[in-house]
């Protein structure tokens, strides 16, 4: 029997996976495959998941030969090389509550997979730490990826991640580790290791020179900004969003970048954006998802912003928070442009 925690209600689906509804959406657990292997022959065994309760979950199988071993398989959902040329090792994980994974460990590689803006992006000789986050699909291209490391031999072991997104990773080095100004240590203490504790912070880093967009009406970019004042939709002039947001893509085949930021006192709502995962421009309307959180705890959003004149009068801006309802509507005041 499986248990759950942080789980809002548990179904199994038409297709017979499992469903885990959590505040940020759902997660789906495909059906097991279930067999036994009789004189090198695989026997399918008909079976699959079962409910026990509000939180718990069980296998069903049909009559099999109890003499021998009963394989329940899961479905392999993702799998992937993380290296370079040379000895690499993970040996901390952690997920967040969207399924975001993030991986600590050493890397020899002086290749090792990094991404543009990371905090180091290079070696810093013999064996660094490493520190990556991969989307929930675990697809290409990697969230970040980063070493961490001096000069001498440095590896993390442990790695834990906020609400926010931001990872807190710890390990031993043995010397030359990059420190912050101010931190409680900022010098290696003698023998042989040291311990140490860093923070990656989950802040979208701007986009490199070569992948940013150029002046309005040069060139080619997908890019959209804007902000301003507008209704969540009841009437109510004491219930309006303030917002901001910029995202622009030079090209397609390149990374997102952007920010989001929207705050309403009036329903609570404080949501700042931590991810920008899809972008669609289409004319002078502008879609585009990501992962956020609202006040401090994990979500999602889709945003769609209509650019409906160049004063800003008749703009649109909707937003809805983990597949709620829909928020937003035509802008009270401020203005949105979007350039395909």
């Amino acid at each position: 029997m499986l248990g759950f925690q942080r789980v809002e209600k548990l179904e199994i689906d038409t297709q017979g996976n499992l469903v885990l509804h959590t505040v940020v959406g759902p997660i789906h657990q495909r059906k097991p495959v279930i067999y036994q292997e009789v004189d090198g022959v695989r026997k399918e065994i008909p079976g699959g998941y079962v409910l026990k309760g509000e939180h718990q979950v069980s296998f069903k199988v049909a009559a099999y030969d109890a003499s021998q071993p009963l394989v329940i398989d899961p479905v392999l959902f993702y799998s992937t090389y993380l290296g370079g040329n040379a000895l690499d090792a993970g040996f901390g994980i952690a997920v967040d509550a969207v399924g975001n994974a993030y991986v600590t460990g050493f890397a020899v590689s002086t290749n090792f997979p990094t991404t543009v803006g990371a905090f180091q992006t290079t070696s810093g000789g013999g064996d660094d730490a490493f520190v990556t986050k991969l989307n929930p699909t675990g697809s290409a291209p990697l969230v970040y990826s980063t070493y961490l490391g001096g000069s001498a031999e440095d590896i993390g072991f442990g790695i834990a991640v906020d609400a926010a997104g931001n990872a807190y990773v710890t390990g031993q080095t043995s010397g030359n580790f990059p420190t912050t100004t101010g931190a409680v240590q900022t010098v290696f203490g003698g023998g042989v290791y040291d311990a140490f504790v860093a923070k990656i912070t989950n802040v979208m880093p701007p986009p490199p020179p070569n992948e940013q967009c150029p002046p309005s009406g040069e060139g080619n970019c997908e890019q959209g900004n804007g902000g301003g004042n507008v209704n969540e939709g009841n009437g109510d002039n004491n219930n309006n969003g303030n917002f901001s947001f910029i995202v622009q893509r030079k090209i397609a085949t390149q990374r997102i970048y952007g920010d989001l930021q929207y705050v309403n006192p009036g329903s609570s709502t404080k949501l700042q954006s931590v991810n920008i995962t899809s972008l669609v421009i289409s004319g002078k309307t502008a879609t585009f998802t990501g992962t956020c959180t609202n006040n401090g705890k994990p979500c999602f959003f889709t945003v769609n912003a209509t650019d409906s004149g160049p004063l800003g009068a008749g703009d649109i801006f909707t937003l809805s928070i983990s597949g709620g309802p829909t928020k937003g509507g035509t802008l009270r005041s401020g203005k949105i442009q979007i350039r395909p």
